[in-house]
This record gives structure tokens, sequence and C-alpha cells, in this order.
């Protein structure tokens, strides 16, 4: 009986057994079926992702190409317009930069004349005697040209002299005239022209100040010429550029450029045998250096080279304004700082610790008196008779 069991049972498990293998066959189609139709789906939507990521690729690729053809056509167009603003701008300032290099090295060959040569021998005998103690800590700047943007010039703007002193700033003018200088510091003391309508203006400072406490005097010269073949003496006034005025205009930059107040002025005369100066129809050799008849201002003076160590004595000289703050040392390097910057050049500079060494030789070749303008003049028709 169990036998007959046993294989009934073995049959049943062998039905089973093929039932599952049939099953796992169909399960496996199905799923390989699936798996190939998911594989193709799959397949399928990368094809389309990628062609779609593609297009956008390509597309954004196109756009930013465009945009950076576009961005960089106006960049090289602002670089351009930049590079000629620049370039044109560079160019200007080179073209200034040899204009002014070609003026100084003009200036550095300028001849030295008599007058100034004068001035520096003195100044220099005031170094060795060494008994001033202001003028030892002094430095004597020779021959500044100053860079006058307004005017344009450079050339108008050379001044003789620049005393820097514990006191303050001075400007030196050096004029050496033969024949008698004349200075009138009003018209009522100046009766030589009344008669003569074409001298009316003669003598005269330009851009006169309208303050009559700031007006520029007359000034003129005149010296006897004599003529061979009349054998008479010819009287001829000269007609030189103002000093006071030019002296004033040299103050006023100076003060602007160093921005340093105030910036003083002396012009002197040198009066010898040939030479002679009155002021006010007074001889300025028996004037006081204290006298106002040899101040024009607070700010203008008058001298010889004769009364040049006197000056440095006198109070309009060694009073220090309130007003300038600086020291000898600061302003030199002020001076210094605008030289380097091409603003200002000066030939030398002289001062306690170089006075005994070269330039200042005296082997420089001596010039001419310029800038002067002659007219004779028919003397019967003046009044006076002081030439």
């Amino acid at each position: 009986m169990w036998l007959v069991t046993f294989f009934l049972i073995a049959l049943i498990a062998v039905a089973f057994s093929r039932k599952l293998v049939k099953e796992k066959k169909a399960l496996k189609e199905t799923h390989t079926n699936k798996i190939a139709e998911l594989t193709a789906d799959f397949a399928k939507e990368k094809n389309t992702l990628i062609g779609t990521h593609t297009n956008e690729k390509n597309k954004l690729k196109a756009d930013f190409a465009k945009e950076r053809n576009k961005l960089t056509e106006t960049h090289m167009s602002e670089i351009k317009t930049l590079k000629e603003a620049h370039t044109s701008e560079i160019n200007e300032l080179d073209t200034e930069y040899l204009n002014r290099e070609k003026q100084i090295k003009k200036n550095i060959i300028k001849p030295v004349h008599k007058g100034e040569k004068i001035l520096i021998s003195k100044f220099i005998g005031l170094f060795k005697d060494g008994k001033n103690a202001e003028w030892n800590e002094s430095s004597v700047y020779f021959q500044l040209t100053l860079d006058d943007k307004k005017n344009g010039d450079p050339t108008d703007c050379i001044l003789d002299f620049l005393i820097v002193s514990p006191n303050g700033l001075f400007v030196i003018e050096s004029k050496l005239w033969d024949g008698i200088t004349y200075i009138y510091r009003n018209d009522c003391s100046c009766p030589i022209f009344d008669e003569v309508a074409e001298f009316k203006d003669f003598g005269k400072g330009q851009n006169e100040d309208t303050d009559q406490k700031r007006k520029t005097p007359r000034i003129f010269n005149a010296k006897t010429i004599y003529d061979k073949d009349n054998g008479e003496n010819n009287i001829i006034l000269k007609r030189y550029t103002n000093p006071i005025a030019q002296a004033r205009k040299y103050s006023k930059l100076l003060s602007v450029l160093l921005k340093v107040k105030p910036v003083k002025n002396v012009i002197v005369f040198h009066v010898d045998e040939k030479r002679d100066v009155r002021i006010d129809n007074k001889n300025i050799k028996d004037i006081g250096i204290d006298s106002c008849d040899t101040e024009i201002d607070y700010y203008s003076k008058i001298i010889t080279d004769n009364g040049l160590e006197e000056l440095f004595e006198s109070d309009w000289y060694t009073k220090r304004d309130s007003r300038y703050t600086e020291t000898v040392d600061d302003v030199n390097k002020i001076i210094e700082n605008l030289k380097d910057s091409l603003k200002l050049q000066y030939r030398f500079k002289l001062d306690i610790t170089n006075f005994m060494t070269a330039p200042f030789t005296f082997d420089w070749i001596e010039g001419n008196i310029t800038n002067q303008h002659c007219r004779h003049v028919d003397f019967a028709k003046v009044q006076r008779r002081e030439f």
C-alpha cells in the first residue's frame, strides 16, 4: 500500500516540477521581453534626450559665441577709443615735456650778464664773511624758470635770483643800465613829458594795478651818445621792461607755485661812473635803505648793489611776516619737488655748503642787455635839463 502511495506522490512531484519549470520558462521569457522592451524604450528616450540636449547645447553655444563676438566688438571699439585718447594725451605730454626740456637746455646756456655776476660775487662775499647768521642759513637760487601755463611762454618767466631766508622769500632782479635811470612813483613828480604827447605812456608798466597803493612807478633811462658826424651829443631814451612790474609778476607766480606767502621783491640797480639812478628826482646814493623813498610798497624795494649788505640788515628784510611759517628747508624741498615735475627749474643753488665750488668761477660768456626799445628825443621839446 505504501508503495502505491509513494508512487503517487512521486508522480505528483514530477508533474508539479514540470509545471514549475514551464512557469519559470514562461516568466523568464516574459521578463526577457520586458527587459528588451524597457531597454529599447530607454535607448529611444536616451537618444531623444541626447538629441534635445545637443540641440540646446548647440543653441547655447551659438548664442554664447554671438554674445562674445558682440562684446568683443564693443570692447575692441572701447579699447580703440581709449587707446586713441591715451595716445593723443601721451603725445601731448611728450610734446610738452620735449618743449620744456628744450627750454631748460636753452636756459642752461643762457649768458650771465655783468650785473648778475656782480651780485653773485657779493652773495659769495657774504657767505665768506660769515657774520650774518641769518644769511648763512639762506639759499640763493639763480636764473629760475617758472612754468607759467597761463601765458604759455616760460621764456617770459626767468627771474634773476630767489633768496630763501629764515625771514621770508625775496625775488632779486638785477639791472645794469647805462646812463641815468629815472624812477617816478607818481605822475605829479614826472613833468618831463608834460608837453610831449607821444611820450604820455612812456615808461609805464603793463597791467598796472588800479589801486593807487599798488600803482607801478614810471621808469625810463636816458643816456648821451656822441654823434661824430654832427659833433653833438644825442639824448636817447630807453624804455626797458618795467622791472618793478616784472618783479611783482615773478613774486606772484612764485607765491602761487610754492604756496608760500608773502614773496617780496627787490630791484637792484648797479651804480658807478657810467650809471646813476634817481627816485622822484632824488639821487639814490643820498637815500638810506630804510628810507620810504626806496620802498615802493610793503612788497617792493629799490636799492643799488652797494646797498645790498645794508638791505640784509634792515627791518624791511629781517622782520618776519606772520604769514611766513615755513623754514628754509621746507621751501628748498618744495622747490626740488617742483624741479622734478618740470614746473620750476634753476641754473644753480648757492648756500653756505657750496659757495667755494663750481660753477661759481665767473667763466661764463657775458651777454648784452635785451628787450629795450630806443627813441630819439628832440631835447628842445623837453622842459627839464637834468640829462
